[in-house]
């Protein structure tokens, strides 16, 4: 009986040392299994701020066009501004007989929202209070946009 017992005992040792075994390649791959879940992990952080860099490149992109677009407007207003009150040669008490030029100022102080502080020539041209003033001020607000256009465009 002793023998079995030996037998018995070599035949759990050699199981315990077998569970050893697999019990320590299962940690290898559970060590492997989470670097690579890190490396993974750090791949997910690397794209993500790529891709906000991109987003933020983007937006900035939009906001420049979009200034680019309202200044154009700008431009077309005071251009409107000043030929309407550099045509009309009929005055009726020094003012236009047709005062085209207030609906264009007034759509001009609307295109101006959060562009005045850059653009002062122009708000010059919405606080004119007639028509001899806002001629006279429209070639400095013409300059100012063409410069501000000039700046956007990095020349």
């Amino acid at each position: 009986m002793d023998r079995w017992l030996t037998v018995l005992g070599l035949f759990f040792a050699a199981v315990a040392g077998g569970a050893a075994v697999l019990a320590s390649v299962a940690a290898l791959k559970t060590l492997r299994l989470q670097a690579d879940g890190l490396d993974a992990a750090r791949e997910t952080v690397r794209l993500a701020e790529e891709a906000r860099k991109e987003a933020e490149a983007s937006r900035l992109s939009f906001a420049a066009a979009e200034e680019r677009s309202r200044l154009y407007r700008v431009g077309d207003l005071v251009e409107s501004i000043f030929l309407a009150t550099s045509r009309d040669d009929r005055y009726v008490d020094d003012r236009p007989s047709n005062p085209h030029w207030w609906a264009e100022r007034n759509r001009l102080r609307h295109n101006l929202e959060g562009l005045r502080p850059a653009l002062s020539a122009c708000q010059a041209v919405v606080e004119a209070v007639d028509w001899k003033q806002a001629n006279s001020r429209s070639p400095a607000a013409r300059e100012e946009v063409t410069l501000r256009l000039h700046t956007l465009d990095g020349s």
